[in-house]
C-alpha cells in the first residue's frame, strides 16, 4: 500500500525538548509525550517535502527540504525540531536535540501583481546521515 505523502500540518518545538527521544529502528523514533508543539500556520496546503540522498566518502547523506508559505513572523536564529503530519496521519520528525540543526531561510515576496501571493516562503533544510524518522 502506498502512503499518501502530502504534508498537511507542521508543528515546531524547541530542539532541546526532544532530548529524551529514543530511536526504535532505522525508520522510527519515540519522543516524550509531554512535548509542547506549536502549530505553524500554513498559507496553502500541502507543504512540499523533498528527501534526497547521496553517498559521500562512503557514507550516506540525506538532505531534507521542506518548503511552505506562511503569514507568520519567522525567527531564523532560533533552533527548532519539526513534526510534519501527512494526510494519512503519519508523523515525521525533522530535527534533532543536537547538531546539526534544521536551518530555516526566508523568501519574502513583493509581487508586481495584486493577484500574486505576498506570503513569506519558508525553507527548512536538514542534512544528516539518516532519513527522517517516523514518530511512533
Amino acid at each position: 500500500m502506498k502512503n499518501l505523502n502530502f504534508i498537511i500540518k507542521i508543528e515546531k518545538t524547541d530542539y532541546r525538548n526532544i532530548a529524551g527521544a529514543k530511536i526504535l529502528n532505522n525508520k522510527e523514533i519515540s519522543i516524550p509525550d509531554l512535548i509542547e508543539w506549536v502549530d505553524v500556520s500554513l498559507a496553502s496546503k500541502p507543504a512540499q517535502l523533498q528527501i534526497s540522498d547521496k553517498v559521500e566518502n562512503k557514507a550516506d547523506i540525506y538532505t531534507h527540504k521542506c518548503v511552505f508559505k506562511t503569514a507568520e513572523e519567522w525567527n531564523t536564529h532560533k533552533h527548532y525540531a519539526y513534526r510534519l503530519t501527512t494526510v494519512d496521519g503519519a508523523k515525521l520528525l525533522i530535527g534533532n536535540s543536537n547538531r546539526p540543526f534544521v536551518i530555516s531561510s526566508l523568501s519574502e515576496n513583493h509581487p508586481s501583481s495584486m493577484t500574486e501571493s505576498t506570503m513569506t516562503e519558508v525553507t527548512l533544510s536538514y542534512i544528516v546521515p539518516f532519513k527522517a524518522y517516523y514518530i511512533r
